[in-house]
């Protein structure tokens, strides 16, 4: 790694000292300073992995959940270049969502509540009808590793998407709390994220067709996904999706309900939610999620 991102690291001290948005400014002013002092080409070749991971702690701490991901895997793509075939470094780790209790990095405690949130979600999973036998470790091999060490760069999004849903779903959770009117913005876009995500992870499946929307990719998939109903696209209102909600849903009508909210809200964040509370939104979550697990768990053998 060159010697200017090993020996001056200014947004570092923020970090110590519990200013994280501070350090974010800092970093990536530090950041393209460098970009402007070396040219494109050496920045390119230059390992920025450290500064990277910092964003990407730094990030977390403001609750920036996309942008966190999109600095770890920043850090990621320098550690898979200059430490080939070695996933054990700690932007690695954290995109494997790797903890190791005893372990003294940075992160560790993010990878640490990723890896209980999404601990989680799959026991919520497993206590669905229709469900795969798929735990965390499978998660990893199937999923994760196999995407960082075969498939092309772009497909890491689905990796990192997938962590920053699970990320923030106790914050957004938390919010809903307290704010029971008005706005509801940043429910309406974590849950549209997951949404499309599984939708992504439909279309990126291995040997999948390029499907134009995610109902052809549901009928294509309806024999592996269990599917047992027939598909059903959005809803008139929004109203519409959440009064059909209930507890433990069937993995088929947990995928319905995927559907239907993203066919909905992919069009019009701007509803009357009279049947949206806490309650109703964590089983929306809980179905996303879900619905992502068991597309990973039915498509990526």
């Amino acid at each position: 790694m060159p010697e200017h991102f090993e020996s001056s690291a200014p947004y570092r001290d923020l970090v110590d000292n519990d200013k994280p948005a501070k350090a974010v400014e800092e970093g990536l002013a530090y950041l393209a300073a460098r970009r402007l002092a070396v040219g494109d080409q050496q920045y390119h070749k230059d390992h920025k992995g450290t500064p990277f991971y910092i964003l990407g702690y730094s990030a977390f701490a403001c609750h920036d959940y996309t942008s966190a991901s999109l600095y770890f895997d920043a850090a990621a793509e320098a550690d898979l270049r200059y430490h080939q075939g070695d996933l054990n470094t700690p932007a690695l780790r954290f995109i494997q969502i790797l903890h190791a209790p005893k372990e003294d990095l940075l992160a560790s405690g993010i990878i640490a509540q990723i890896e209980a949130q999404t601990q989680a979600l799959l026991a919520e999973y497993q206590n669905r009808h229709l469900h795969e036998a798929i735990g965390l470790s499978d998660l990893r091999t199937r999923f994760f590793e196999r995407i960082l060490k075969n498939g092309p760069p772009h497909l890491r999004t689905l990796l990192t998407a997938f962590i920053s849903f699970v990320a923030e779903s106790d914050y957004r959770a938390k919010q809903f709390e307290l704010v029971a009117e008005g706005s509801r913005e940043p429910f309406f876009l974590h849950l549209f994220r997951g949404c499309v995500l599984f939708e992504s992870l439909l279309k990126s499946a291995p040997g999948a067709p390029n499907f134009s929307n995610m109902n052809k990719a549901l009928s294509h998939y309806k024999s592996q996904l269990r599917l047992r109903s027939p598909i059903r696209a959005g809803a008139k209102q929004f109203d519409t999706v959440v009064a059909s909600l209930a507890p433990n849903m069937d993995i088929d009508q947990a995928i319905y309900s995927c559907a239907q909210t993203r066919n909905t809200i992919g069009h019009n964040l701007v509803w009357a939610t009279t049947n949206l509370n806490s309650q109703t939104y964590n089983w929306l979550v809980q179905n996303v999620g879900v619905s992502c697990i068991h597309a990973i768990s039915r498509l990526y053998p």
